[in-house]
């Protein structure tokens, strides 16, 4: 019996130390791989002692126009970015340009009591300096009796057709805006044709538009300036037309607010009556990201009150209605 036993052991003993041997054999693999994979995720330390990566750095480049090296070493995200420029009459016009600063490549203009030739000559610069313009912004001189030339007739006009011929130039423009001084329909309307071609335009904005008698009524040539500008502009999220639509121009129009992309719609000031909205509502009916903004029409409280308790599907802004003459007929 015991020698059985003897025997079993003895015939047992070779395959244990095989497989010994194996589990040795995987566990001298794993380490090797084990090895093997460190040395490969090994990474020395990076040389950061020419790196520009302080935000706050940044911030004072920014601040510090002069401190810029000559060998045009800065970041391209530094040389790339949208810098605002702000211009008032031809002194600064004119220092700009002397003084051009080339460390940027996107301009973004805020023009006031700029000249109708002073303002192409300005564009021309910008396009043979290869800047991308992203936004032209006209504002009203803040003193009184100062006449902002660039709102006549010719300046609006030669800026279209500037506009027109240099496509191009154009081609990444996001923001228009003019406010604060009045301007003609036989001006816009061309203003409008110019933009439509711009499909990255983003915002356009005109507010008091000069009605003298005989725009009073209707206006066939800025409803189809209009109409091609809502078109054409496949991306425009805002649009602004406070005190410049026609009379009787919401009927023809508000079919291609509802089809265009707009987020936001701002016809305040524009003698719309009760009936009047009403029909903008409905052809807006159901748009769910549109903001509409009416403020200061002719809707009277009642016709508010009304509107108010209808699900339109969107946002809308009814307040400071201008009801000082409330039998006035807008028909």
């Amino acid at each position: 019996m015991a020698y059985k036993q003897i025997s079993k052991i003895i015939w047992s003993f070779p395959f244990l130390l095989l497989f010994s041997m194996f589990q040795q054999g995987v566990c001298f693999e794993d380490d090797s791989r084990t090895l093997e994979r460190n040395k490969n995720n090994f990474t020395p330390l990076k040389d950061t002692s020419n790196t520009f990566s302080s935000k706050r750095g940044l911030d004072v480049l920014e601040e510090d126009r002069g401190g810029f090296p000559e060998d045009g070493s800065l970041s391209k995200r530094w040389r790339q970015k949208v810098q605002k420029v702000t211009l008032k009459g031809t002194f600064e016009l004119d220092g700009f340009i002397e003084n051009f600063d080339h460390s940027f490549k996107e301009v973004f203009l805020t023009l006031q009591n700029i000249r109708n030739n002073e303002l192409l000559r300005l564009l021309a610069f910008l396009k043979d300096k290869q800047l991308v313009l992203r936004g032209l912004k006209f504002e009203s001189s803040v003193s009184k009796g100062m006449n902002f030339s660039f709102v006549d007739e010719k300046g609006v006009i030669d800026f279209a057709r500037f506009v027109t011929d240099n496509k191009n130039f154009f081609s990444s423009f996001r923001v228009f805006e003019m406010s604060g001084y009045s301007i003609h329909y036989k001006e816009l309307e061309p203003l409008c044709r110019a933009f439509s071609s711009l499909e990255n335009l983003r915002t356009f904005c005109v507010d008091d538009v000069e009605d003298d008698e005989s725009e009073a009524v209707r206006n066939i040539p800025f409803e189809e300036g209009l109409k091609s500008l809502l078109v054409g502009c496949k991306n425009l999220k805002k649009l602004i037309l406070a005190s410049a639509l026609p009379l009787d121009s919401i009927d023809h129009i508000a079919e291609y607010f509802s089809r265009s992309s707009l987020t936001w719609l701002d016809l305040s000031a524009n003698f719309l009556d009760g009936e009047s909205a009403r029909k903008l509502l409905e052809t807006l009916r159901g748009k769910k990201d549109l903001t509409l903004i009416l403020r200061e029409n002719n809707i009277l409280p009642q016709d508010v009150t009304a509107l108010e308790k209808e699900d339109w599907g969107f946002e809308i802004d009814f307040e400071d209605q201008d009801i000082r003459n409330p039998d006035l007929d807008l028909k």
